[in-house]
Order: C-alpha cells, then sequence, then structure tokens
C-alpha cells in the first residue's frame, strides 16, 4: 500500500456525512444552533397562527347568523347590540362593535368607522406571519454564508496542506458547504408554504368580514333607519328584507374596481358578440333573399322564352296573336 494512501479509518471519518451525528459535528456548533432555533421559531409561530385562524374563532357562525337576524327583525337596539359584540369577544364582533357605535349616523360615517375598527383587526390577525416569512428568506442566505465557510476552508486546506487531487482531505470543507445549504433549503421550503397559506387564509376571513360588515351597515345607518321609519307609519313592517347571498355579491363586487371592471368587459364583450351576430344572420337573410330574387326572375325570364320559342311563335305562324308574360 503507498505511503499516502489513507487508511480506511480515515477513509470513514473525512468522507461526506450521511447519518445525523456526522452531520451535527460537519455544521458545526453555530450553524447547528442557529438552524435549530430557526427551526423551533417556525414551528411554534406556525403552529400558534394556524390556531388563531381558525374560521370558529375569528367568524362564530352561530354569533354572526343571530346577531344579523335580529337586526333585520328590529330586536336590537344599540346598547344590546353592543353589549352581545362585547361579549362575543370575536374579531369580527370586534369589527361589529366600531359601526354599532355609531348607530344611526349616515351611512357613510357608519362604514369608516367599520373600515377603521378592520384595519385594527387585519393588523391583529397578520401578527407573527412576518416572522414565518423572515425565517423563509434568512435560512438560506445563512445556507449560502456556510457554504463560503465550506469552501474557503476546502482552500484553505488545498493551500496549506497540499490536497489538490485528495478528495478526502477536502470533504470536511464540501461538507459544510453542502450541508449548510440543504439544511437552509430543508427550513425555508415549508416556512414559506406556510406563509403563504396563513396569509391566502387572512385574506379569505377579511374578505369574508367586509361582506357581513356591510351587511351591518344596510341596517344601522341612518337611512336604513329612516326607511323603517317610514314604513312603520304607513303600517308595514319595520323588518329589513333579508340580505341574500347574491345581495353580497353585487356589493362587493360595487366595491372592488377591479371585479367591476372585470365584470362589465365581460359584459360589453357579450353584447358586442350578440350584436356582431345578429348584424351577420341579418346580412345572411338579406342576401338570401336578394339570391331568391334573382333566381325567381331568372326562371320567369326562362319561362317566357320557352313559351315564346314553343307556343308563341309557331300560333303567329298560323296567323294567332298569342301574347303571355309569366312575371304577371
Amino acid at each position: 500500500m503507498p505511503a499516502n494512501a489513507p487508511t480506511k479509518k480515515q477513509s470513514k471519518h473525512s468522507a461526506i456525512p450521511t447519518n445525523l451525528l456526522d452531520m451535527r459535528a460537519a455544521l458545526g456548533d453555530f450553524f447547528l444552533i442557529v438552524f435549530l432555533a430557526a427551526s423551533v421559531i417556525a414551528v411554534w409561530f406556525a403552529i400558534e397562527r394556524i390556531v388563531v385562524l381558525r374560521r370558529s374563532r375569528v367568524i362564530p357562525r352561530p354569533f354572526v347568523e343571530r346577531f344579523l337576524r335580529h337586526l333585520e327583525q328590529g330586536a336590537l337596539d344599540r346598547e344590546r347590540a353592543l353589549k352581545l359584540c362585547e361579549e362575543s369577544k370575536s374579531p369580527v364582533a370586534s369589527v361589529f362593535a366600531h359601526g354599532i357605535r355609531k348607530w344611526g349616523k349616515p351611512s357613510v360615517e357608519v362604514e369608516q368607522a367599520i373600515i377603521d375598527g378592520g384595519e385594527r383587526q387585519v393588523s391583529q390577525l397578520r401578527k407573527n406571519l412576518r416572522v414565518l416569512n423572515g425565517v423563509a428568506t434568512v435560512t438560506p442566505l445563512l445556507g449560502l454564508l456556510g457554504t463560503i465557510f465550506g469552501m474557503i476552508q476546502a482552500f484553505n486546506e488545498i493551500a496549506h496542506a497540499d490536497a489538490m487531487g485528495k478528495a478526502d482531505q477536502l470533504a470536511v470543507g464540501i461538507a459544510m458547504a453542502l450541508l449548510t445549504t440543504a439544511a437552509g433549503l430543508l427550513i425555508a421550503i415549508p416556512s414559506l408554504i406556510l406563509y403563504l397559506f396563513l396569509a391566502g387564509r387572512v385574506d379569505s376571513l377579511v374578505m369574508e368580514m367586509d361582506l357581513l360588515a356591510q351587511d351591518v351597515v344596510q341596517l344601522i345607518s341612518a337611512e336604513a333607519l329612516a326607511d323603517d321609519l317610514r314604513r312603520y307609519l304607513h303600517g308595514d313592517t319595520i323588518s329589513a328584507r333579508p340580505i341574500t347571498r347574491t345581495d353580497r355579491v353585487w356589493r362587493s363586487i360595487r366595491r372592488n374596481p377591479i371585479v367591476a371592471s372585470f365584470m362589465l368587459a365581460v359584459f360589453l364583450g357579450l353584447t358586442g358578440g350578440i350584436v356582431h351576430l345578429s348584424r351577420l344572420s341579418g346580412n345572411l337573410m338579406e342576401q338570401t333573399a336578394l339570391e331568391t330574387a334573382k333566381m325567381h326572375s331568372d326562371m320567369l325570364d326562362r319561362m317566357n322564352a320557352l313559351y315564346s320559342s314553343a307556343v308563341a311563335s309557331p300560333m303567329r305562324g298560323m296567323g294567332i296573336d298569342v301574347t303571355h308574360d309569366f312575371a304577371q
């Protein structure tokens, strides 16, 4: 065996690690502690946000349905409605409470109060999502930093130990470079997926709270109360018409200029297509009528010519004048 050939034990310890203990030794204490801390932070805040953003906690369906039904039936006044919202302590109840405090005010003022309360609740719902986004952003950079340190260590081996061509002596630095990159990506990818999932849940909850809050505005604003009073004086029931899902959809479309523009473009496109088809059908019918009239005229001309040659000419030869026009 050559003198400079590594022993089996040396090769085993200098190879790139494949088990957890060897990976821990290759990463070093600094990167190991950093990646473990990032993993614990990501898992902790992901679980916390998943629990907090439960739909049953943010928008409790029994409370919302009972609250809106009582408002529609006129069974609540300002104090009782505000008390119900304070007892619920859910985010959607807090949004409702901001509007209830403006009970009887113009709809613009009630809506602005709900918007202000909604912004506070949105900030609470988005709380700690920045942590997940930060973990997903920082851990790949830490992996890149470990890659640089590993390559520096490998080149130092080449410079000081004449390790060129001896892969076993370069494996320590290369192992650090590869393992830190892999560890950073293994933490960053799930963190980013969780961040996008939770951010999407926040957006859907905020949209639903906005639609429900608009129902409250239509029930407690000065315009709605004046309409109830007018109907009461005329002997009608004062309960407002139940707000249907269609009303909520159209209200969302009117409040969202992008959706409204898209719906308008679709409507104009369909209208233009129908007009174009009607014009095409009209032109086709007109062209068909003209061709039919032309064929009829040609047929009459041919019948007149046939009658003239087959009947009228022989009769004239016998001294009988016969004239006939099939067009008449």
